[in-house]
């Protein structure tokens, strides 16, 4: 997909009153182009099944006390028996290798209690994790830790 047809497809997304054209403004279709043409959005876009925008509620016990998480996972999909987890992230960020290891460690949590709900709701192993960084175009692989 070309930033011409991504163009043309949130044109259409707008026709459809599925994006406001603001919304569709604030996207920038060689951003979207850049992230079909990495490592990740080759896999996605070869991946046997893709879940996109899978909601959540998971009960979890926290200090003794029984709480609800709900929440929205952004994508993840099957290769053959393998799934992987993908979240974006559309914030600036730089392209600072430090600083992409601390963003890393930031949004583990939520990756995890991601892998979780997978895990726990929809009975699937996650072999892997990854942040997908919009501004600046690259992937990061996220190390599962073992589940508590």
């Amino acid at each position: 997909m070309n930033a011409t047809e991504i163009h043309d497809f949130l044109d259409g997304m707008v026709e459809k009153e599925l994006l406001t054209a603001e919304e569709a403004g604030e996207i920038d279709p060689t951003k979207v182009e850049q992230f079909f043409s990495s490592k990740i959005g080759q896999r996605l876009c070869q991946a046997d099944r893709v879940y996109r925008e899978v909601p959540f509620n998971l009960l979890k016990d926290r200090d003794g006390e029984e709480i609800i998480i709900q929440g929205i996972i952004d994508c993840y999909f099957e290769e053959g028996n393998h799934f992987v987890l993908l979240d974006y992230k559309s914030n600036y960020v730089t392209d600072d290798p430090a600083r992409l290891d601390l963003l890393a460690e930031h949004y583990r949590p939520q990756l995890e209690l991601y892998r979780e709900a997978l895990e726990t709701i929809r009975g699937v192993k996650v072999d892997e994790t990854f942040l997908y960084l919009f501004s600046v175009g690259k992937e990061l692989r996220i190390e599962n830790r073992p589940s508590r």
